[in-house]
């Protein structure tokens, strides 16, 4: 098994997305020291994979190894290394979807107390209903006639945020800052802001701000529900935006 996953870490996971890559780097470190003992890939059998999640104190972090492990048998399958993916027909661990929605007024009384770049920020992935990292890495040369070209680093889809009023009012008023920069949203220096950055930041806010708390994440489910579809997000299955995303209560008519 050792010599599968050194193929994996050097073929397969410098392809991902750095956030992924970091991520399967220390998911891959645990796979290893579970499955070490196992001379050859097909000697790890479906019981094994529900001993692991079974074992595991932390049953959302085990599905994540697990939906890893199944792709190193993919790949092992089509390296010629391993006949059978063991995790296929193994059942995960139940998971609990985070169904919060952030109100109105408390995203805007976290606005009012953010710094500019978190304004800025908070608005672009509420417009677009893009993800953190995406809106960070939004470039001038992305801003095209009929909307903001978006590469999703996640899923790898691209798709295009048709224009809005208040979108193209964020737009001109972030491009009117006195530092040339390629970044849409930029520092002082024109830099673009790193993810730790942002997040030591908003930590910060939701340290002070006399709003309920909520992370940065929430305001894509936000955006998700206050949009007529939600087809923004780029989900191409609709059953992950039906289940995830779209998480505020039904108005329904009352009687009378």
């Amino acid at each position: 098994m050792a010599d599968l996953f050194d193929r994996y870490e050097l073929e397969i996971l410098p392809t991902k997305a750095p956030k992924t890559r970091k991520d399967q780097t220390h998911q891959l470190k645990r796979l290893r020291l579970a499955f070490a003992d196992f001379a050859t890939p097909d000697a790890i059998e479906p019981r094994d994979i529900a001993a692991y999640l079974d074992a595991s104190p932390k049953a959302v972090m085990a599905n994540r190894e697990i939906a890893l492990l199944s792709h190193v048998f993919k790949k092992a399958i089509r390296w010629g290394l391993a006949s059978v993916n063991p995790c296929t027909g193994v059942e995960r661990n139940k998971e609990q979807v985070r169904r919060y929605y952030v109100e109105d007024w408390d995203f805007w009384l976290a606005w009012v107390y953010a710094p500019a770049h978190l304004r800025a920020l908070m608005e672009l992935a509420y417009l677009t209903g893009q993800r953190q990292e995406d809106v960070m890495s939004i470039r001038l040369a992305d801003l095209r006639q009929d909307g903001i070209y978006v590469k999703q680093r996640k899923t790898g889809n691209e798709i295009i945020v048709g224009w809005t009023p208040r979108l193209t009012a964020l737009v001109a008023a972030l491009r009117e800052r006195p530092v040339a920069s390629v970044w849409l949203v930029a520092d002082g220096r024109g830099q673009r802001y790193t993810l730790a950055a942002v997040r030591t930041a908003w930590t910060r806010l939701m340290e002070r701000c006399p709003c309920k708390r909520f992370q940065f994440r929430d305001i894509r489910k936000k955006s998700a529900n206050d949009h007529e579809t939600g087809r923004h997000l780029g989900h191409r299955e609709k059953g992950t935006l039906a289940q995830v995303y779209r998480i505020k209560p039904a108005v329904v008519p009352g009687i009378g």
